[in-house]
């Protein structure tokens, strides 16, 4: 949702999530970084019953705690990302991958690749 509203507003999102407590906040992009002062679009928020074990990034590197910034841009999101998702009281794994250039966020039940898009494509103009 977040890749969709930064897509038709024409701006830029974060979305700061705590990667090990599974909380993310939605703030409007500022260059000058987080403090107090900037009033976040959407308050700090759980992840409906699940925490996440691992981020994997496109440069193959992943992550296990601490805080990352997920950008939402008019072109889709930054980056692309994988989750690894427990689900604690029914104890199983959901697997999310958000793809560069897209807004989509893709979920399931096996681990996800993260593929790259094939080319840019403009959000404005037809294809």
């Amino acid at each position: 949702m977040t890749a969709e509203i930064a897509v038709l507003r024409g701006c830029h999102l974060d979305v700061v999530i705590e990667v090990t407590p599974g909380y993310y906040t939605v703030y409007e992009h500022s260059e000058e970084g987080y403090d107090e002062e900037i009033e976040p679009l959407i308050e700090q928020r759980g992840l409906d019953r699940c925490y996440i074990e691992q981020v994997g990034h496109e440069d193959g590197s992943h992550q296990y705690s601490g805080d990352l910034i997920l950008r939402a841009t008019p072109q889709g999101w930054e980056k692309s990302v994988t989750f690894d998702l427990i689900d604690i009281p029914n104890e199983h794994y959901r697997f999310l991958n958000c793809g560069r250039l897209t807004t989509r966020v893709v979920v399931s039940n096996r681990p996800l690749e993260l593929i790259e898009p094939q080319m840019e494509v403009s959000m404005t103009s037809p294809i």
